[in-house]
C-alpha cells in the first residue's frame, strides 16, 4: 500500500507541487487589501452567501418556533395566574358583602356553600352544604346581600335542596316601592320576572324597587327582589304587565345565607 502511494507521489509529484503552491499563492493573495483581491472575496462572499442564506433562515425558523413556545407557555402561566388572582379577588368581595350583610341583619344568618345547581323542565335548585345538623328547615329563606336567592325545599342531615326564583313554579307575594302596590311575582325567563294585575291607577315607572311584600308566612318582609324595567297596560285597560330584573346574578352565585327567622 505504501509502495503504491510513494509511486503515485513520485509520478505525479510536479502536479502536486503546482497545486499545493497554487492554493498557498491563493491563501496569501487573500492576505492582501488590493482592489482586485477585495473584488475575488466579494465574489466569493456572493457565491457563498446564496448557498448559506437557505440554512440560515432556516435555523432563524426553528429557533424562532422555540421562541414562540416558550412565549406561549409563559403566556398560559401568566393567564392562569391572572385569573386565579380576579377569582380570589371576587370570592374575598363575595365573603366580605355576606359578612357585612349578616352584621347589618336582624335575623340569624347561616352561611352556606352551593354544592351543585341543576335545572331541569320541572324544579331549578341548587344543592348546599347545610343540613337538619345545622338546624336548616323546610321554607328558610336563602338570600345573598343583593336580594332573595330561593327556600329550601328538602332537608337532608348535612345538606338541603334549594329552589330558586328561577324556577318556573317559584311565585312570591311583592311589594314596589315607593307606591306600596302589591302583586305576586314570578320568573318571566333569563334574569327577569314578571308581575300582574296591579291596577294602572296606581303610579309606577322603571326604576321603581321591589322586594318581599311580608304577607307570606314563608318570606319576611323588605328583602330585596329587583327593579322594574318595563310598565305597560295589559289588555283588559284597568292593569299593569310589569316586568323587571332580578337583583341576583345566579350564574355567578357560589355562597349564600340561610335566614332563620
Amino acid at each position: 500500500m505504501l509502495k503504491k502511494i510513494f509511486d503515485y507521489t513520485f509520478d505525479n509529484h510536479f502536479s502536486i507541487i503546482t497545486i499545493a503552491l497554487v492554493i498557498i499563492s491563493f491563501f496569501i493573495l487573500l492576505q492582501n487589501n488590493h482592489s482586485a483581491v477585495n473584488n475575488i472575496r466579494l465574489f466569493w462572499g456572493d457565491a457563498i452567501i446564496s448557498i448559506k442564506q437557505p440554512i440560515i433562515s432556516y435555523k432563524n425558523l426553528i429557533s424562532a418556533s422555540k421562541e414562540n413556545q416558550i412565549l406561549r407557555k409563559k403566556l398560559v402561566k401568566l393567564n392562569i395566574k391572572t385569573t386565579n388572582y380576579v377569582n380570589l379577588v371576587e370570592e374575598n368581595n363575595r365573603l366580605r358583602e355576606i359578612l357585612n350583610f349578616k352584621k347589618r341583619s336582624d335575623y340569624e344568618l347561616i352561611p352556606a356553600t352551593i354544592l351543585s345547581k341543576g335545572l331541569n323542565k320541572n324544579v331549578n335548585t341548587i344543592l348546599i352544604d347545610k343540613g337538619e345538623i345545622n338546624n336548616v328547615k323546610k321554607n328558610d329563606i336563602i338570600v345573598v346581600p343583593d336580594g332573595i336567592v330561593g327556600k329550601v325545599i328538602a332537608v337532608n342531615i348535612k345538606t338541603s335542596l334549594v329552589q330558586l326564583v328561577t324556577d318556573m313554579n317559584f311565585y312570591i307575594s311583592a311589594k314596589i316601592l315607593p307606591s306600596d302596590a302589591k302583586g305576586i311575582l314570578c320568573w318571566w325567563g333569563g334574569n327577569e320576572f314578571i308581575i300582574k294585575d296591579i291596577p294602572n291607577s296606581i303610579s309606577i315607572k322603571n326604576g321603581d324597587l321591589v322586594v318581599t311584600s311580608g304577607f307570606s308566612d314563608i318570606y319576611p318582609p323588605m328583602i330585596a327582589i329587583g327593579v322594574i324595567k318595563e310598565v305597560k297596560n295589559s289588555p283588559n285597560g284597568f292593569t299593569y304587565i310589569l316586568k323587571g330584573k332580578l337583583n341576583v346574578d345566579f350564574y355567578k352565585i357560589s355562597e349564600v345565607l340561610i335566614l332563620k327567622k
